[in-house]
């Protein structure tokens, strides 16, 4: 990441009662984060959403700019 910062994420799933799928594409630029106020502030947004273990080696974050995105969603 740190040679080539260009990314593309991509997330997709089902509705409430597999009522319809959805998908979008986000592209944007990564930074590879180590330390710093960034980085503790990543480190606790992932332990609100996903609880402590979830950043507990404390290791690097990587941050995405986006740029751009798209997305669909169908209804079941």
């Amino acid at each position: 990441l740190r040679d080539h910062p260009e990314v593309t994420l991509l997330a997709d799933g089902i509705g409430p009662g597999e009522t319809g799928r959805w998908s979008v594409r986000l592209r944007g630029t990564a930074t590879v984060v180590a330390a710093g106020e960034l980085h503790e502030r990543a480190g606790d947004a992932l332990t609100r959403r996903h609880g402590p273990e979830s950043h507990r080696t404390g290791g690097p974050v990587v941050l995405v700019a986006v740029e751009d995105w798209s997305g669909v969603a169908e209804r079941g």
